[in-house]
């Protein structure tokens, strides 16, 4: 064997190499013996990478080779069996790199100082001269996306084969060493065209808010409310584009849609591949490739997000990243519902005001109610309370007949009207499905807006399990049906249990134990996960209910919402990973345990016709004066109170009427003027047949006056009758009156500039005041009702008087 030695250098004789582990050397067997006189001319060696071998003596020996004996396959395939011996990897096939070559649009550039290396040829570089080659072609954009090199690329890296890098955003792939490659994972892509499924999330997040915004309203959060109907609009606005055709608009609200955070790093195996832009919202449950993280954006009040994150990141950035499940559910859920109430409350008085059908029935409505609580009041002894339901009744009768004829005479908007608070007291009607000894427990619904999968551990059914701990010697526990997690998806979340037990609970006759027990008696619900006929069920959450109120109530009803326990036995109050649960429970007793029947305020809005501009006879005769104190007494102190008075029916000294409030709905001025005309035409032709009991509550109402002159008296008087009062209760109803004098005077004072009260009308009104007013005068003289006949006489001067002045000041023009 000739040994081959040296680093390409010419030899200018025979030289010796040294023998040190830092030299190259190859020991090989040669074809043929070489000739002496080309040991002269070169000495080329080729060295292999980490091999130390001893010359055996051969240090001396310089060996002179040509382009022959380099490219002889006997050398070449000796050369690459002592590679395999020494563990390297094989080197790309010249082939490979010749299909490389071919593939290209443009020739591979080689780095400047090289000579060109020739794919044709069958020689096997080292590995530094192949790194060389690799490094100094330049790849474009065609090498990039060619399936054939990316195939090749994903077969040295044992990974499947990349989708088409994007030209904005190629990512420079190193061809060697293999293990090194990265390659893009095949991810998921946002579809630009779903607009469907863009709409039917669109109308689930509609859906949501208008069960959200009832809640915020029953829980007295008015402004939350007001936020969840103004994104209502939004994302009505964003479904009415979608169906259209349109673009959505991105612009979603913050509550509802989540947004798109940017996580803090990427991993090492993090793709480069970026985001398509996409001009659809990302909404709840759309699958965002790469880095990116779904959250829910935060409440603008209380309330918690909708889902827990999901996300995408390593373990390692999961554990900095921020806020945590704890975190996300700090706000408390609100109780859901419909959104018909608000509605209801926001349009009702707009219906009235356009729809004489709307104007009609509630009108119907309020005759019933004041029929059957006259009737009741009459039965109980409170006469009073009876009495004023009754001429509420009569005005309603009246105003449904004016109703109607304006309808029928072709009007198209009905006639004005104001409203008052009507509140009364009435005790709960007894349920006759519950005995007097019986507790009734009713689990209504399940609600959840989560991800109850997440919370379950999986798409499995579940049911509720109560227990209320009294009587201890008897079975307090209960189950519901078990509830099939298809039926909650289909429900939107929302399933009606409609579940309903009674349960011996209460001995009237010995009450002092469960007395005692009820201060802190709860009623337990617990939610089970239904695991199967063979492995039973598993707790996942537990609420409580406190039963104290039953002592004066009838029925103790909430939404709870279930917390997840470290254990069966561990105390509540972790939140779900995958959102809140709530039941709506109720337990309710046939009567309150003190045995007596539970009383309830109500209070109702009731409406009456305007006919303040005309001072119509109909008004003088109906219109009912809310007061607990007798008539002859109220006449007696001259306590004039205003028609802002409202029903107390608990029977206190003096109703203040704190809780009523008065407001006028707008009209049109045309069909305003003519309801006067109508109801002035209407009122001239009633027999004027009064009792001295209704001429004192009807001039101790400002509600009959439109002289503005009778104003000012009635309002110079009330400081006088401030001091010869002692009485609180009655300088406060002064007081108010003095508001409501002067709140009425720039009232008509408004519709006399803005024209809907003319000067003509407002003459002809006061001219039918100073008709009533002196028939008031005889009639209160003839009963013996001096003070009131000298009231009455007193506002007929003053009437008389302002009369005049008009009619001068008309005719000097």
């Amino acid at each position: 064997m000739y040994l081959i030695a040296g680093r390409g250098r010419k030899s200018t004789g025979s030289s010796k190499l040294p023998n040190s582990h830092g030299d190259l050397a190859a020991s090989v067997t040669p074809p043929a013996p070489l000739e002496p006189h080309t040991q002269d001319d070169i000495e080329v060696g080729i060295g292999i990478d980490g091999l130390d071998i001893e010359h055996g003596g051969f240090d001396d020996v310089d060996a002179g080779f040509d382009d022959t004996d380099l490219n002889d396959p006997d050398l070449l395939g000796e050369l690459e069996a002592m590679r395999r011996e020494m563990g390297h990897c094989e080197p790309p096939s010249a082939a490979s790199g010749a299909e490389r070559h071919k593939r290209t649009s443009k020739p591979h550039t080689v780095a400047p100082g090289q000579g060109a290396l020739d794919e044709s040829s069958p020689v096997k570089l080292d590995h530094e001269e192949e790194d060389r080659a690799v490094e100094s072609v330049t790849v474009t954009e065609d090498d990039m996306n060619d399936p054939g090199l990316l195939a090749e690329l994903a077969k040295y890296s044992s990974s499947p084969a990349p989708a088409e890098q994007p030209r904005d955003n190629q990512t420079e792939v190193a061809a060697h060493p293999p293990e090194r490659t990265i390659t893009a994972a095949a991810e998921p892509t946002v579809q630009n065209g779903s607009s469907g499924v863009t709409v039917e999330a669109l109308k689930k997040q509609h859906q949501e808010l208008k069960r959200l915004a009832l809640a915020a309203k029953r829980q007295g959060d008015m402004n939350q409310a007001r936020e969840m109907l103004v994104q209502m609009k939004s994302i009505q606005t964003s479904i009415d584009q979608a169906q259209s055709g349109m673009p959505v608009s991105s612009g979603t609200p913050a509550f509802e849609t989540p947004r798109i955070q940017q996580q803090p790093g990427n991993s090492v195996g993090t793709s480069t591949k970026r985001q398509q832009p996409s001009n659809e919202p990302q909404l709840q449950g759309t699958t965002v490739p790469g880095p990116l993280n779904i959250h829910p954006a935060p409440a603008a009040s209380a309330s918690a997000p909708r889902k827990p994150p999901r996300s995408h990141v390593p373990p390692t950035a999961q554990k900095k990243a921020a806020p945590g499940p704890k975190q996300s559910h700090k706000s408390t859920r609100v109780a859901p519902s419909t959104l018909e109430d608000i509605e209801l409350q926001n349009s009702e008085f707009g219906e009235l005001a356009t729809s004489f059908a709307a104007m009609k029935r509630k009108l119907e409505i309020q005759i019933s109610q004041a029929t059957n609580l006259a009737a009741y009041f009459l039965k109980t002894g409170e006469k009073t309370l009876a009495l004023d339901f009754h001429r509420l009744k009569k005005r309603s009768a009246a105003d449904l007949a004016a109703v109607v004829s304006f309808e029928a005479n072709g009007r198209r908007l009905p006639p004005p009207f104001l409203h008052r608070e009507v509140q009364w007291t009435m005790p709960v009607e007894q349920r006759r499905d519950i005995s007097v000894s019986e507790l009734q427990v009713v689990v209504k619904r399940i609600f959840s807006d989560g991800d109850l999968a997440a919370t379950l551990g999986g798409k499995s059914d579940f049911y509720v399990q109560w227990e209320s701990g009294w009587p201890r010697d008897k079975n307090s526990k209960g189950y519901t049906r078990t509830i099939k997690y298809n039926e909650f998806e289909s429900s939107g979340g929302d399933v009606d249990v409609g579940y309903t037990h009674n349960i011996e609970f209460v001995d009237r006759h010995f009450m002092r134990p469960l007395q005692r027990w009820i201060e802190r008696g709860k009623l337990t619900v617990e939610l089970h996960k239904y695991l199967g006929i063979l492995w039973g069920s598993q707790l996942v959450g537990r609420a409580s209910i406190p039963l104290l109120e039953l002592r004066t109530k009838s029925e103790v009803s909430k939404l709870v919402e279930i917390k997840a326990t470290s254990d069966g036995a561990g105390r509540t109050g972790k939140p779900f990973l995958g959102g809140p649960i709530y039941v709506d429970v109720a337990a309710r007793l046939r009567l309150p345990l003190t045995n007596k029947a539970e009383l309830v305020a109500q209070s109702e809005r009731w409406i009456y016709l305007d006919n303040q501009d005309t001072g119509g006879n109909d008004q003088a005769q109906t219109q009912p004066q809310f007061q607990s104190q007798p008539a002859a007494a109220a006449a007696a102190h001259e306590l004039p109170l205003q028609k802002q008075t409202g029903l107390n029916v608990k029977g206190s000294s003096a109703a203040n009427g704190d809780n009523v409030s008065e407001h006028r709905q707008t009209a049109d001025p045309a069909q305003q003027a003519e309801s006067a005309s109508a109801n002035a035409t209407d009122e001239a032709n009633k027999p004027q047949t009064q009792s001295v009991d209704d001429i004192a509550e009807q001039m101790n109402s400002i509600e009959t006056i439109v002289s503005n002159a009778v104003l000012e008296m009635e309002l110079q008087l009330i400081p006088e009758r401030m001091r010869n009062t002692s009485d609180k209760e009655h300088a406060s109803a002064l007081q108010e009156l003095e508001t409501a004098i002067k709140l009425r005077m720039s009232v008509v004072a408004a519709q006399v500039g803005a024209g809907t009260l003319t000067i003509q009308d407002y003459i002809d009104s006061v001219t039918r005041e100073l008709q009533l007013a002196t028939q008031w005068a005889l009639t209160a003289k003839k009963g013996g009702r001096k003070d009131l006949a000298l009231r009455a006489l007193k506002r007929v001067k003053a009437m008389r008087n302002e009369l005049e002045e008009m009619k001068a000041a008309m005719s000097a023009e």
